[in-house]
């Protein structure tokens, strides 16, 4: 998935080793990296995903997942060599302050102005934006050189999320999902239309083979280690609705149903 090119290979591998030897160049203190769990390789359906402290390009799926990979295990082998280095690996980070149109936001728009046809299968693990800022700084103080961690949230079907914004928002929910050899078959014609149209497909093939992955991952040793802790996904879900809506990222106006909106809160 993800032909291979230039830019993400520079940003992701390159641009990691530029990083590593300036902090090098400079003796910086500590280094830490943000990877993705995407550079994990996955296991068995329904068994939770832990940390490893080998990070193989050919043992994962999707060009951005393997060049990760090489950048992570560049940083475990600067550890190696002495470089005080952190790693952290996000699942799938949702929430407010999004100002660059994540997957997850296109949904909540399509969604509040009613142009979201449906609703296809599968789900993932997603955590808070704000939990994973808070885990970063929290490695940065209390990790331990040369390990990971994985500052994970929770396992949801992305039904039940998209559910969720619709109860919040009276929109209307989806009962049934496109299944999934539906998906695939139109995913090729989507992502051509999005080039042509110019504006973000709906979904992707990479994006539905994410959503079937079954990946749950443990974010057991963050907690234990770093004091990493997550909020509820309803609050997620609720505080990034608020913050489109201040934002004026919808075309159409709602009004949160049964006292959905609340101040939205701030990073711990």
């Amino acid at each position: 998935f993800g032909k291979p090119d230039e830019r993400t290979y520079n940003i992701n591998v390159n641009g990691t080793k530029n990083m590593l030897q300036v902090a090098k160049t400079h003796h910086v203190k500590r280094f830490v990296y943000a990877s993705t769990v995407h550079a994990i390789p996955e296991r068995e359906t329904g068994k939770p995903i832990h940390e490893v402290d080998y990070f193989d390009p050919d043992a994962v799926h999707g060009y951005y997942a393997k060049t990760k990979a090489m950048a992570t295990q560049l940083v475990m082998e600067a550890a190696k060599e002495g470089m005080d280095a952190v790693v952290v690996h996000p699942s799938g980070i949702i929430g407010p302050y999004d100002y660059l149109n994540s997957h997850t936001t296109r949904l909540f728009r399509r969604l509040v102005d009613k142009k979201l046809p449906g609703m296809v299968s599968g789900g993932y693990d997603f955590v808070d934006v704000r939990d994973v800022a808070d885990g970063v700084i929290r490695a940065a103080l209390k990790g331990n050189a040369g390990e990971a961690y994985i500052l994970s949230g929770g396992y949801y079907p992305i039904r039940d999320i998209v559910n969720m914004a619709a109860r919040m928002t009276g929109r209307k929910q989806f009962n049934i999902t496109v299944p999934r050899f539906l998906a695939k078959i139109a995913a090729p014609f989507v992502e051509w239309s999005s080039k042509v149209t110019g504006t973000p497909p709906i979904f992707t093939s990479y994006s539905l083979y994410t959503l079937n992955s079954f990946g749950k991952f443990s974010n057991e040793k963050a907690r234990k280690a770093l004091g990493y802790t997550t909020r509820p996904i309803r609050e997620t879900v609720r505080d990034t609705l608020e913050f489109m809506k201040k934002s004026e990222q919808f075309s159409t106006s709602f009004v949160f149903q049964n006292g959905a909106a609340k101040t939205q809160t701030v990073a711990r």
